[in-house]
């Protein structure tokens, strides 16, 4: 019983830590096959210091067909720049369910504000 109480406690710890509402911002214009290259230069909000900067990072570095990630601070407080490269081209999906997980609720894509849900998109067969 003792096991299970410390586990909880340990992940309620890392789950007050772990990144959530942050908003992708693609600047480009979007369009189809967009999601087809291996490079991509983004922002990210909702990122208050270098602490959960590098705690993002680390997350998505997990993915193992990210080949390059970095995040550096941008013109305006909490908005960082996202450069990020793959090994292997997959797709929107892809980059919709790494970010979510890594605690990208929104993007922004040409000019909208969207809410990353991958799970209603695996339900439509999108």
């Amino acid at each position: 019983m003792k096991n299970f109480l410390v586990s909880v406690l340990f992940f309620i710890g890392l789950s007050s830590f772990a990144q959530n509402n942050l908003t992708l911002v693609i600047s480009d214009k979007v369009e189809a096959g967009y999601f087809k290259q291996e490079r991509f230069a983004w922002s990210l909000q909702g990122i208050n210091n270098s602490t959960e900067a590098d705690s993002f990072l680390k997350q998505i570095k997990k993915n193992t067909n990210i080949k390059t990630a970095e995040l550096t601070p941008g013109r305006s407080n909490g908005t960082y720049n996202f450069n990020l490269s793959v090994n292997k081209i997959y797709g929107r999906k892809f980059f919709e369910r790494l970010l979510y997980s890594c605690g990208v609720t929104y993007a922004m894509v040409n000019g909208t504000k969207e809410t990353l849900n991958p799970d209603r998109n695996k339900a439509a067969g999108k």
